[in-house]
């Protein structure tokens, strides 16, 4: 019997003991979500905010429309002249990206990023196709040493033109620019 009794005493003891530990874990978890509760009401008051959480898009162009007014066709047609275009070509293992350009200003940017890991590379502006002296070339600029980019600024007259690399004759991209 005095077996029995230590059994049954052992079982509620760990009976007991495992459901202490179940509070333990629910009471901390509860603590965790209060504090977590408590840091989002300070947030949001702090912000000012005692509307939702999330603003629709409807609120968000509103405030955009009271800063910003429309643009007239004119400003509009002013920004985009404002400055140059830049026009990015990429030259690959597989020639230049892309293969056309088309610029509406005479007056660009040109980068060129080289991603050939050629060690020398020379590339070429040339004016292309009828007109005064095709074939022309305009600017060259060598890139060695596997330097990877280079920018200028052009004023090209409207007309064709090429970029060529000169010991890749079929790697092309053929620039119109027009006004």
């Amino acid at each position: 019997m005095m077996k029995r009794n230590l059994a049954d005493r052992t079982n509620k003891s760990t009976l007991h003991w495992a459901m202490l530990r179940n509070r333990t874990v629910v009471a901390v978890a509860a603590a965790v979500l209060a504090g977590l509760l408590a840091c989002i009401v300070i947030h949001v008051r702090a912000s000012g905010s005692h509307g939702p959480l999330t603003t629709t898009n409807d609120a968000k162009a509103e405030v955009r429309t009271k800063l910003v007014p429309p643009l007239t066709p004119r400003a509009s047609r002013a920004l985009q002249d404002d400055g140059p275009s830049v026009k990015l070509v990429t030259l690959s293992a597989g020639g230049f990206e892309p293969r056309e350009l088309l610029s509406s200003q005479s007056r660009f940017i040109l980068m060129i990023d080289n991603l050939t890991a050629l060690d020398d590379v020379l590339v070429q502006l040339s004016r292309a196709g009828a007109g005064s002296a095709p074939g022309a070339r305009i600017h060259e600029v060598g890139m060695p040493g596997g330097r990877i980019n280079w920018t200028s600024t052009f004023e090209l007259d409207p007309g064709e033109y090429v970029l060529t690399e000169a010991t890749h004759p079929n790697w092309v991209c053929k620039l119109t620019v027009r006004n």
